[in-house]
Parts: structure tokens; C-alpha cells; sequence
């Protein structure tokens, strides 16, 4: 087979080399060079002096370069010609007087005046092309807000049944017309929150490409929407126990956000704290306690000193800090500090709660089920119960509205319930019944790691209950 192959372009190298052959054979240059090489070789025989050979000598050595690159020229161009396209009427009788060798009757075809006409013709249609192609997109990406908008609407009908895959219906139409920055952040931001930590990811990695182009053009402008995609994927990179992604996440937010602070501390310093938080977080995760320390204190000084000047704005951030830096504290069995962190926490969100409930309800629990569990721990139990149940009260009431963020949070509580009756205040009855509804609502719940591992809890202590 390769045997044939060769032959194969041997002939087809032999049959070019026989074309061009012909084509420069044809033409009037090569016509013109041959009898003036003639010519001169005749001259330089019959020249009566050194110098008049010497002047013709370089004449000739000229048209014989001249011959050799007629030769190369040509045979590019009748490449050429095979390359390309001849979809005009020029080209394709330019190309039928180059194969006769007729290059000058071919450049007389391509009317320089004629091509520059209809050149100019061609490109004030494209230009009129290209703005209406602009209008489209344009008028394209309206229509892809409109379903932006439409979806985040749609994120607060809880009382419609089909509100949850409504709004993702709706994101995923934006998405489908025009992926910006702003609706794949926002669509992730809604899958963050609703426990679709997968989607959620790419998504926002999807926006980070985009935006880290846009902050090499315009660092100033994109830079803060940068760090706020980097401290999202951060926070769901710790969810997945991706612990360096999180950590250089959260780093080159931080840089980002404290150079901004430097320039304008009224807009950017509450987002270092932000970071600054995060990093805590994750840095307690890895049992870097001292750093952990540092980093929530810091963040606490800057959110007091903000709550001093703005308190409606900032104390609830303050709430947040106080309740870290109280786990910390817990873990580190400084459980005076924590106490007293949480309820100064505890006492800004009841506060808060009266005000705006639907914000700062959920808040109230999450601070309710910590209290309980130090409570526990310094066996206080009755104390511990009664804030127990008050927090499970409270999440039991919002999931009837959103089911699909507080269905796993109600399984905390659940879980910490059916433990306090196993291990501290034993009641196989209650302890199994707190587990088993666990169970049940974490089989309703999406599969994500924090829901497996709720739900491996739970089945310990009836898996526990049922070996006794």
C-alpha cells in the first residue's frame, strides 16, 4: 500500500512539475528573459573590451536571477491557485490565462479599480451587517436580563409548589441567550444556596475565566466582583473538603480585598472581614486554631468599630463573628468566653428578629442549637433542651415556606436531639423518634456531603439503639 502511495505522489509531483513547466515555457517573460540571456551571452563573446564583458557579465548574472525567480514565483503562485477558492468569474479566467501562461492578460482581469469598488461596497455592507448584528445581540441580551430578573422573581413565590424548579427553568433560559458574568453568578448564588454545590461551582468558575480577562483591562472596576466570585467558590470548595482550593481562594480574595480597602475603606473594608471570617473558618476546620483566632478577632475589631458608626447595618455582622469566635472558644474549652460570646450574639438577633423575622429568625436558631450544645456540655440540661426545642420550633416553621434550604437544617437539630437523648439525658423513645424523622427528611434532601453525613449520624444512633 505505501509502495503505491509513493507512486502516487511521485506522479503527482511529476505531473505539477510538468504543468509549471509549461506555464513558465508559455509566458512572455520567460520569452523576454531567455533572449535577453541569449542576447547578453552574445555580447560578452563579441565584446571588445574587459570592461564592456564585465558590465555585461553583471547584466546577465541579473536576468538569470531574474529567470530563477520567475521559475519560483511561479510555481508559488500555481500553488496558489490549487489552494484557494476561485468562487469569481476573475479568478476562475485569471486562473485559465495563467495556466496559457498569459500572466499579464490575468493581471488586466484583476482590475485593481473594479476589486477596490466592489471591496468598498462589501465592507460598508458588512459594517451595516455587523450593527444590526450588534443591535441583535444586544436586543438578545435585554431579553436574557428580562429572564434573569423574571427567575430571581420567581425565587420568592414559596407559596407556588413549583417555585424551586421554576426559578431554575428561568436562569437556565437566561443563561441559554447570553452567559455574562452577572446571570452565571447570580445562578450560582441561587444553587449555593439551595445545596447544588456541583453546578454551583462551575458555574461561578465559568464567571471567575470571564472576569479575571475583564480585570486585566479594567482592575479597578472588576476587581471587587472578582473577589466576590473567588470567596463564593472558596466557601463551596470547603463544603467539599477541598481545603487548598478553599485556602488559595480565600488568599487571593483577601489581597484582593484589603489593597481595595486601602483605597476606599468605607466600601471595602467590611468585605475584608468578609474573607477574613472565612479564612477562620477554614483555618479552625484544619485545627490552625491560633491563626483561626487572629483572623475572627480582627475581623470583630473592624465590624465593632463599623456597628459604632452604621449599628442597623453592622451589628448583625457582628452577631456572626461573636458566634464563630464562641465555637472557637468551645473547642478550645474556654467555655466562659464562648457563653458569653454567644448570648451577646443571641441578644443582638432576638432584637433583630422582632424588626425583620424573616431574616433574622433562622439566625436565632442557628445561635439557639450552639447555646444548647455548650449548655450540654457543662450539663446544664435543662437549659440545653428548652433552647433545643425552641431552635427545632423555629426551622419547623420555615421549611413549611422553603423546604428545600431549612429540611437540612431542621436535621441538625434532629440529629443533636436524638444524641442528647442517647448519650446525656437517655430516652430510647425520643432518641430513635428524633433520629428516625432525621432520616426521613434527609431522604427528601439533595445528596450532597453535608447531607450524608447528617444522615450517617442519625442512622449511627438507631444502628446504636438497635445493639444495645
Amino acid at each position: 500500500m505505501s509502495t503505491i502511495n509513493n507512486i502516487e505522489r511521485q506522479n503527482n509531483v511529476q505531473g505539477d512539475y510538468y504543468n509549471i513547466s509549461h506555464i513558465i515555457v508559455n509566458s512572455i517573460d520567460y520569452t523576454n528573459l531567455v533572449k535577453d540571456i541569449q542576447d547578453l551571452q552574445e555580447d560578452i563573446q563579441n565584446a571588445s573590451t574587459d570592461e564592456i564583458k564585465i558590465k555585461k557579465s553583471g547584466k546577465l548574472s541579473e536576468k538569470q536571477q531574474q529567470l530563477q525567480s520567475l521559475q519560483e514565483n511561479v510555481s508559488r503562485l500555481y500553488e496558489t491557485f490549487n489552494k484557494i477558492s476561485l468562487n469569481t468569474e476573475r479568478l476562475t479566467q485569471a486562473k485559465v490565462c495563467f495556466d496559457a501562461g498569459k500572466f499579464r492578460e490575468a493581471d488586466t482581469l484583476l482590475n485593481s479599480d473594479k476589486i477596490d469598488s466592489e471591496v468598498k461596497q462589501l465592507q460598508t455592507a458588512k459594517r451595516k451587517k455587523e450593527q444590526e448584528l450588534d443591535k441583535i445581540n444586544k436586543d438578545l441580551l435585554d431579553k436574557s436580563n428580562e429572564y434573569l430578573i423574571k427567575a430571581q422573581i420567581w425565587t420568592t413565590f414559596y407559596n407556588e409548589p413549583d417555585w424551586y424548579n421554576k426559578s431554575k427553568e428561568f436562569f437556565e433560559e437566561a443563561l441559554n441567550i447570553a452567559r455574562t458574568v452577572e446571570i452565571l453568578f447570580e445562578y450560582a448564588s441561587f444553587l449555593q444556596e439551595h445545596n447544588q454545590f456541583s453546578e454551583a461551582i462551575s458555574l461561578y468558575e465559568e464567571a471567575l475565566k470571564i472576569q479575571r480577562k475583564l480585570a486585566k483591562e479594567n482592575p479597578k472596576k472588576h476587581f471587587p466582583d472578582m473577589a466576590l466570585i473567588l470567596n463564593n467558590l472558596a466557601i463551596l470548595h470547603e463544603m467539599n473538603n477541598e481545603y487548598p482550593k478553599a485556602l488559595e481562594e480565600y488568599g487571593e480574595a483577601l489581597k484582593i480585598r484589603r489593597k481595595l480597602a486601602e483605597e476606599n475603606p468605607k466600601v471595602y473594608l467590611y468585605d475584608v472581614t468578609t474573607t477574613l471570617n472565612n479564612l477562620a473558618v477554614l483555618h479552625e476546620i484544619n485545627k490552625d486554631y491560633s491563626k483561626a483566632l487572629e483572623e475572627y478577632e480582627e475581623a470583630l475589631k473592624i465590624r465593632r468599630k463599623l456597628a459604632e458608626e452604621n449599628p442597623k447595618m453592622y451589628l448583625p455582622k457582628v452577631a456572626i463573628i461573636l458566634n464563630n469566635l464562641a465555637v472557637l472558644h468551645e473547642i478550645n474549652k474556654e467555655y466562659s468566653k464562648a457563653l458569653e460570646e454567644y448570648e451577646e450574639a443571641l441578644k443582638i438577633r432576638r432584637k433583630l428578629a422582632e424588626e425583620n423575622p424573616k431574616v433574622y429568625l433562622p439566625k436565632v436558631a442557628t445561635i439557639l442549637n450552639n447555646l444548647a450544645i455548650l449548655h450540654e456540655m457543662n450539663n446544664e440540661y435543662s437549659k440545653a433542651l428548652e433552647e433545643y426545642e425552641e431552635a427545632l420550633k423555629i426551622r419547623r416553621k420555615l421549611a413549611e415556606e422553603n423546604p428545600k434550604v431549612y429540611l437540612p437544617k431542621i436535621a441538625i437539630i434532629l440529629n443533636n436531639l436524638s444524641m442528647f437523648y442517647q448519650d446525656t439525658v437517655p430516652n430510647e423513645k425520643l432518641s430513635l423518634q428524633y433520629a428516625n424523622e432525621a432520616v426521613e427528611i434527609l431522604g427528601k434532601c439533595s445528596d450532597t456531603l453535608p447531607v450524608r453525613e447528617r444522615l450517617d449520624k442519625s442512622k449511627q444512633v438507631i444502628e446504636k439503639w438497635n445493639n444495645k
